[in-house]
């Protein structure tokens, strides 16, 4: 299972609770037709934002492709998972570390 699989679970879990992480996504590879495309044919429903000069990418240091970034609300990197998480276990454990303040 890929890492989207799994950024889905998490959204649709997170995405009902008032104060719940937000989770996007950004894509720099793919058209916005062939994300859409992609995200109905899997019915995926997190937000996607689109990248396609990869300016986030850049600002962000993005080395590594996935690569998830955790942020309080102010915006400061809390941290930072390079790679693809191995299973939904991880993933919750990385957010779980967060405090959202």
């Amino acid at each position: 299972m890929g890492e989207y699989p799994l950024l889905e679970e998490v959204y649709q879990e997170e995405s009902i609770k008032p104060d719940g992480a937000i989770i996007l996504a950004l894509n720099i590879r793919q058209s916005s037709q062939a994300l859409v495309e992609f995200n109905r044919d899997n019915n995926y429903t997190v937000p996607v934002l689109l990248d396609p000069g990869a300016l986030t990418a850049i600002a962000y240091r993005v080395s590594a492709i996935p690569a998830t970034f955790f942020l309080d609300r102010q915006g400061t990197i809390l941290a930072v998972q390079r790679g693809a998480f191995s299973n939904l276990a991880s993933l919750k454990s990385q957010l779980a570390k967060i405090t959202v303040t």
